[in-house]
C-alpha cells in the first residue's frame, strides 16, 4: 500500500532537512565541562591493585606537584585471617573489657596491630607507568596525609601504638582514669618526610613538632595557611595537638586539645581565620576557631538541634567552597551529616542543613550506610565529595559479609543539592570508599579504600602464617572463608586499593572540512526529495 504524504508532513519534511542544513553551516558551541560529563578511568589498571601489592589497601592521601601525581597507601591494618586468634587475646586478658576497648582505639588510629610492610608513596606522570619512589618502616603503616608546602612535598604517616603480644601482662590491673598505659605502647609515634622533587632516594624525614612526641599516632589533618604548614594529629592518650612549620623558623606547638579528645581531624581557613574540627571519644564533635596571634582557640561548634548532631563522633571535612564554609561528620549509625554557613565564628549562626544521613533522605541513590564524607575536591568549580559505605543496611554481597558496601562519589555546582556520579565503588568487590581526591592536570582524582576485612592470601604473610597452621586449624579456616564467599572471590578482582581519573566527555568541535560536508549532504537529501516528490 502506497503512503500519501499529506501535505502539512510534506512541508515538516523540506523544514526538518533545511532546518538539518542550516545547523551544520553554524558554528558548533561546545558547552564547558560539567560534572555529569566525567567518565571514569583506572589509572592503576596495568600496576595491578594495590600498585601490585594486596597489602596496599588504601589510597590514604594525595597530591600533585610539577606534572606528576603521588597516592600514599595504608598497607594492611586488620582482616579477618587474623580475627580468631585476636579475639582469643582479647578473651583471655585479664581485663576483656579493657582490652577490647583498646583494640578498638589501636584499630581506629591505624595502628600496626597486624603484620604490615610499611606505607609507601607511588608516582606516575603519564597515568599509567608508575613507580614507588618511598618505603616507610613497617611501624608507619601508610601516609595518612599528604601536601604541597614551599615547593616540597610532605608526607606524614600513622605509627600507633602496637598491640600486645599474646600471653603478656598489659592487662594485668585497671588503669586510672584518662590512663597512659592502657596498651603496651612500643610504638615510636607519627613521622614527617618531605621531598624537593619527589623522586626515589630523596626523602628526609621532618624531625620535631608532632613526631618529638611518640603519642601522636599520625599527621592526621594538614593545611597550608599564610606561608606556614598546619599539622594536627591523633592522640587520645595524651591529647591531639595543633603544630605549625615554616622553612624559616621551623616548629611551634600552637595548641593542645584535653587527653580523651580523640583527634584534630580536619584543618582550613575561611574568611581569613583558622579553624579546626575534633573527633570525640563517644558521640559530639567540636570546632574551634584559633587565633595564632594568641593562641586562643574559641569553641564555634554549630548551635543545631541535637538531634542533628547526634551520633555524629568526629568532624571528617572542612572546606571552602561557593562563599561558604562546610562540615562534614562521620556517623557510624545514621550517616554522615553534612551544614553549611555563611559564618562559622558565630555558633549562633544560620546553619543550613544539607544532610543528616548520608544524603539518604535528601537526594536519589543516598543512603544512611554513607558513615563518611570521607573525601573533597573542587575541580572546575564543581564540588566532589567521596563517601565511606559500611554497607550495614544494604549491602551488595549479604548481611553476614562484613563492610561490603560500595563507596559513592557525588557532585553538586552549589554545595547544596547534590547529584550522583557513581553509587558501586566502581563495581569492584569491598571497594567501600573514596578515601582522598586531589586535582591533577585540571582533572579528578579519586582513590578507593578496599577491604578491610577479607585477605590478599597471596600476599605476604599470609603464605607463612598458613604453613605454621595445624591441619584442624586450616581446616576450620577454610570452612569459614567458604562460607563467606571469600574463596568464591578472585583477589586480583577485590584486593588492593585502585586510582581513577575524572576525564571530559566533552564532545570536540567539528572541522570546517566536516562541518562543510554535513552541509552538502542535508542539501543533496533535501534536493533528492524535493526531486522525488516532484
Amino acid at each position: 500500500m502506497k503512503t500519501v504524504f499529506s501535505a502539512p508532513r510534506k512541508l515538516a519534511g523540506l523544514i526538518k532537512f533545511a532546518t538539518l542544513g542550516a545547523i551544520c553551516t553554524l558554528p558548533v558551541l561546545v558547552s564547558p565541562v560539567h560534572a555529569a560529563s566525567l567518565h571514569f578511568e583506572e589509572i592503576t589498571e596495568d600496576v595491578g591493585p594495590g600498585f601490585g601489592d594486596g597489602l596496599n589497601r588504601y589510597s590514604w592521601s594525595s597530591a600533585s606537584k610539577d606534572e606528576y601525581l603521588y597516592i600514599g597507601t595504608f598497607n594492611l591494618n586488620f582482616d579477618v585471617v587474623q580475627l580468631p586468634g585476636y579475639i582469643e587475646q582479647i578473651s583471655n586478658s585479664d581485663q576483656p573489657e579493657l582490652a577490647a576497648l583498646d583494640a578498638f582505639r589501636r584499630l581506629w588510629s591505624g595502628s600496626p596491630v597486624t603484620p604490615s610492610t610499611g606505607g609507601e608513596i607511588w608516582r606516575t606522570k603519564d597515568g599509567s607507568t608508575w613507580e614507588q619512589v618511598f618505603k616507610a618502616d613497617p611501624e608507619d603503616v601508610g601516609f595518612r596525609k599528604m601536601i604541597v608546602y614551599d615547593g616540597a612535598i610532605y608526607a606524614g604517616t600513622a605509627n600507633g601504638p602496637n598491640g600486645p603480644a599474646p600471653g603478656d601482662g598489659a592487662y594485668s590491673a585497671l588503669p586510672p582514669f584518662n590512663p597512659t598505659n592502657t596498651v603496651d605502647y612500643t610504638g615510636s609515634g607519627t613521622a614527617l618526610y618531605s621531598s624537593s622533587t619527589g623522586e626515589s632516594g630523596t626523602w628526609q624525614e621532618v624531625p620535631g613538632g608532632p613526631s618529638s612526641n611518640p603519642l601522636n599516632a599520625s599527621n592526621r589533618a594538614m593545611a597550608v595557611i599564610d606561608g606556614k604548614l598546619w599539622i594536627g594529629t591523633e592522640n587520645p592518650i595524651s591529647g591531639p595537638e595543633l603544630w605549625s612549620y615554616s622553612t624559616a623558623d621551623g616548629w611551634t606547638l600552637e595548641y593542645q586539645l584535653p587527653s580523651g579528645v580523640l583527634a584534630i581531624g580536619e584543618i582550613e581557613e575561611y574568611n581569613g581565620e583558622i579553624y579546626f574540627g575534633t573527633w570525640a571519644s563517644g558521640d559530639g564533635f567540636e570546632l574551634y576557631q584559633y587565633d595564632p596571634d594568641t593562641q586562643v582557640a574559641t569553641d564555634v561548634t554549630p548551635n543545631v538541634d541535637a538531634d542533628v548532631i547526634e551520633g555524629n563522633q568526629g568532624v571528617m571535612q572542612l572546606y571552602s567552597f561557593n562563599g561558604n564554609f562546610f562540615l562534614g561528620t562521620v556517623n557510624y549509625g545514621e550517616g554522615f551529616t553534612l551544614l553549611k554557613t555563611a559564618d562559622p565564628s558565630d555558633p549562633n549562626s544560620t546553619w543550613d542543613v544539607v544532610t543528616t544521613d548520608g544524603f539518604g533522605s535528601e537526594f536519589a541513590g543516598g543512603t544512611p550506610d554513607n558513615a563518611y564524607a570521607w573525601s573533597t575536591q573542587i575541580v572546575n568549580d564543581v564540588l566532589y565529595l567521596g563517601t565511606f559505605n559500611t554497607g550495614a543496611e544494604a549491602g551488595v554481597l549479604g548481611p553476614d559479609i562484613p563492610l561490603d558496601g560500595r563507596g559513592q562519589l557525588w557532585h553538586s555546582t552549589d554545595g547544596h543539592t547534590w547529584e550522583i556520579l557513581e553509587d558501586n565503588g566502581f563495581d569492584v568487590p569491598f571497594s567501600y570508599g573514596f578515601r582522598t581526591m586531589t586535582t591533577w592536570n585540571d582533572q579528578l582524582v579519586v582513590g578507593s579504600a578496599s577491604n578491610l576485612f577479607f585477605p590478599d592470601l597471596l600476599s605476604s604473610p599470609y603464605p607463612e602464617y598458613l604453613e605454621a597452621l595445624a591441619p584442624d586449624e586450616l581446616e576450620e579456616l577454610i570452612a569459614y572463608l567458604k562460607r563467606e564467599g571469600v574463596l568464591d572471590l578472585k583477589p586480583e578482582d577485590y584486593i588492593g586499593t585502585r586510582v581513577y581519573v575524572g576525564k571530559s566527555k566533552a564532545v570536540p568541535e567539528p572541522t570546517s572540512a566536516a562541518v562543510s560536508l554535513a552541509t552538502l549532504a542535508a542539501l543533496g537529501l533535501l534536493r533528492k526529495r524535493q526531486t522525488a516528490e516532484s
